[in-house]
């Protein structure tokens, strides 16, 4: 089974980097991103943005296969529900996603627009 820690550590190397320098990158400690590399502890999913653009991968290409999230019921029963992490968090942040696309493009356009405007 792979580990969280394994795909940040194949990710590094793949780029040659040191642990300092992701951890600089991340703006914490060298000593914090070992114990998250060695599956010592888990980072928050703040982190992951970031990480995911210094590794140039999508945030999903960090999350080892088959990774399972558990969502307790709100009165603490162990009843819950388990989803996959990928699927979660394409159905949470895909449609995001469209839409910031979609402004950049408008963006664009009104840029274009208020530079011929200018120039007329």
């Amino acid at each position: 089974m792979v580990l969280f820690g394994t795909i940040l550590k194949q990710n590094r190397k793949r780029l040659g980097l040191s642990q300092q320098h992701v951890a600089d990158w991340l703006n914490v400690t060298k000593s914090t991103y070992h114990t998250w590399e060695s599956d010592k502890a888990m980072l928050r999913a703040s982190y992951l943005p970031p990480l995911a653009e210094l590794f140039g991968v999508e945030i999903t290409d960090l999350f080892p296969p088959g990774l399972i999230v558990k969502i307790a019921k709100a009165d603490g029963q162990r009843d819950g529900i388990s989803l996959d992490a990928r699927q979660l968090y394409e159905d949470l942040v895909g449609p995001h996603d469209q839409i910031i696309l979609g402004l950049k493009e408008r963006v664009q356009a009104l840029e274009a627009e208020v530079q011929r405007l200018g120039t007329s």
